[in-house]
C-alpha cells in the first residue's frame, strides 16, 4: 500500500492520488495488505475488552499488562470451564455447573462455570443464560447438584408449551393461561401461544407488547388467567385506540386520549405513525 501511495504521488496531483489510494484500500484484500488481522486471540489484559464470542478460561498475574491481570481467552465449546469475570456466556451456550469458591485456574480470585450448547431437555443452572428460543419448563427445589443451587430444564418454545411464569417469551409469544404449583418450584406455569390479531393473553409477566401489536382491551379477570388480568392484543394501524398500558411502538405518537371503557382503569390513546 505504501508503494502504491508513493507511485500515485509521482504521477498524479496529491488530492487525486490520495483519493485513489483511499479507494484502493476499500478493495478486497487491501485491508489485509495494510495490516494483518489475527484470526484467533489467545489472551488479553483485564483492562481490555474480551473479543465478542470468547470466554475467559484462565486468569494469571503478569508484568505485561501494567498492573492488570492477564486473561487467557478461547472460543466456547461443550464442556468448557470459564472464569466468572463478568463476561457474558456466548449464545447459544448455557451454564450447567459452577463453583462457589475461587479456583486456581482463575488466579484464586474468581469462581468457574461449565458451559454447553443448549438442546431440548438440557438441565442448566437457574438464573443463568437463556438463549432464544428456549424457555424454562422445570425448576428444581433442591441445591444438591453441580450448580450448587437450583437447576432449570430448558425446551425450545412451541405453540401450547407449558413454561414457568418467569421465563422469557420469544418470537412474539404470549401467555394464554396460567396455573399454580406444578414443576416450577412455586413460580407458577403458563401456556405460551404465538400472538395474533385479537388474541387475549394473561397479564402475568407481560412485559412490552409483541412487535406490531398494542393492547386494545383490558379485563380485570379473565378465564384461565387466575389472579392476572386479561389483555387483548390487536395489530396496530393509524387511528387505532390503544390502552395506555401498551408499549408505544417506535415511530408512533399519541394524538388524543379518548375515554375508552375497554381500557379501564387505563386511558385510551389514539395512535398515529
Amino acid at each position: 500500500m505504501n508503494g502504491l501511495k508513493q507511485l500515485l504521488r509521482r504521477v498524479l496531483p496529491v488530492p487525486v492520488a490520495a483519493a485513489l489510494a483511499f479507494f484502493a484500500f476499500l478493495l478486497p484484500g487491501a485491508a489485509n495488505a495494510q495490516a494483518a488481522t489475527p484470526h484467533t486471540v489467545s489472551s488479553v489484559c483485564a483492562n481490555q475488552a474480551v473479543p465478542a464470542g470468547y470466554i475467559v478460561t484462565a486468569v494469571s498475574p503478569t508484568s505485561a499488562c501494567q498492573g492488570y491481570l492477564l486473561y487467557t481467552v478461547a472460543l466456547p465449546s461443550n464442556g468448557a470451564v470459564l472464569c466468572t469475570v463478568g463476561v457474558a456466556v456466548p449464545y447459544p451456550y448455557v451454564i450447567i455447573a459452577g463453583t462457589t469458591t475461587a479456583q486456581s485456574q482463575c488466579d484464586n480470585q474468581f469462581e468457574t462455570q461449565t458451559i454447553t450448547q443448549a438442546y431440548n431437555g438440557v438441565v442448566a443452572c437457574f438464573g443463568g443464560t437463556l438463549p432464544s428460543p428456549y424457555v424454562i419448563t422445570n425448576i428444581s427445589s433442591g441445591t444438591a447438584n453441580a450448580c450448587s443451587g437450583q437447576q432449570m430444564t430448558l425446551q425450545q418454545e412451541y405453540p401450547g408449551i407449558t413454561a414457568c411464569q418467569l421465563t422469557i417469551k420469544w418470537n412474539n409469544y404470549v401467555a394464554t393461561s396460567d396455573g399454580t404449583g406444578g414443576p416450577c418450584a412455586g413460580y407458577g406455569t403458563e401456556v405460551l401461544t404465538p400472538v395474533y390479531n385479537g388474541i387475549v393473553a394473561c397479564g402475568v409477566g407481560a412485559g412490552p407488547a409483541p412487535s406490531g401489536y398494542v393492547i386494545t382491551r383490558v379485563w380485570g379477570s379473565y378465564g384461565g388467567c387466575g389472579q392476572y388480568e386479561g389483555l387483548q392484543y390487536s395489530t396496530i394501524y393509524n387511528g387505532i385506540v390503544a390502552c395506555s398500558n401498551s408499549t408505544l411502538p417506535a415511530g408512533w405518537s399519541v394524538t388524543s386520549y379518548p375515554n375508552d371503557p375497554n381500557c379501564s382503569p387505563f386511558e385510551g390513546e389514539t395512535l398515529q405513525s
